[in-house]
């Protein structure tokens, strides 16, 4: 049955429910109908809920509803969430999602999203720089053992920098799922941003090793021009 505008109160009380399917349905339905009367009961579920890493399904469907219903006195705890270490990084999507359809509604537009972004761009460096340098030191490696002997145990290995925490979480880092839900708030809302940051979220886009980000830079710079969003929408239309 599809929930109205009559179902709130029900809703926000089963958001109280013993059930964490139960109160990440009710999180569902209100994020989908905006209830915006709903805010503050989604405020307080969600501080409760992040007691709890297990219903990490459930934190993110309110962090949603948070942004979907512009409570914008819930940006303190997202912001706090969004500096937490957490296993199921999906949570850090979705409240990337809310502070930035938060913080266009509190009049400070893409505050976090270009932190978020800067902080992506520094890691990104750092591990292509990085990855230069396990290549030189396997080059010169294999030129050492090239003639017959075989490489020494201590010699460089080919590998990646991400290691077990990016195979545990499925994003490079906090601030990549951050990002990403960011991106995903600008291109569903949609957020327009100025030029400076069209051509970090350009420059990202082409950087990342996710798929989404492109997707959402390209609606998100659908309506934009300049050389570079040209070239950058035409190289998605090529792939």
């Amino acid at each position: 049955m599809t929930a109205n505008k009559k179902d709130v109160p029900t809703l926000i009380d089963q958001l109280n429910d013993k059930a964490s399917a139960k109160r990440r349905s009710a999180a569902k339905a209100l994020r989908r109908m905006r209830a915006a009367e709903a805010g503050p009961a989604l405020l307080a579920a969600l501080e409760k809920e992040m007691a709890d890493r297990r219903t990490w399904e459930t934190q993110y469907q309110m962090a949603m509803a948070l942004g979907a219903c512009r409570h914008i006195e819930a940006l303190p705890l997202l912001q706090r969430i969004a500096t937490m270490d957490l296993d199921a990084t999906m949570v850090l999507a979705g409240t990337g999602d809310a502070i930035t359809r938060l913080e266009h509604e509190a009049g400070t537009p893409f505050e976090s999203l270009r932190r978020w972004l800067a902080a992506e761009f520094t890691r990104l460096d750092a591990a292509m720089a990085e990855s230069k340098r396990q290549a030189s030191g396997i080059a010169g490696a294999v030129r050492r053992w090239l003639p017959g002997a075989a490489p020494s145990a201590d010699a460089p290995q080919p590998g990646w920098a991400g290691g077990k925490a990016a195979a545990r979480t499925g994003y490079q880092s906090p601030e990549a799922a951050l990002a990403e839900g960011g991106l995903q708030a600008a291109a569903v809302v949609p957020l327009v941003p100025d030029d400076a940051l069209a051509e970090d979220i350009i420059r990202y886009a082409l950087l990342a090793e996710r798929e989404f980000p492109a997707q959402y830079a390209a609606v998100i710079c659908a309506g934009l021009s300049g050389d570079s969003v040209a070239a950058f929408l035409s190289r998605c239309g090529e792939s």
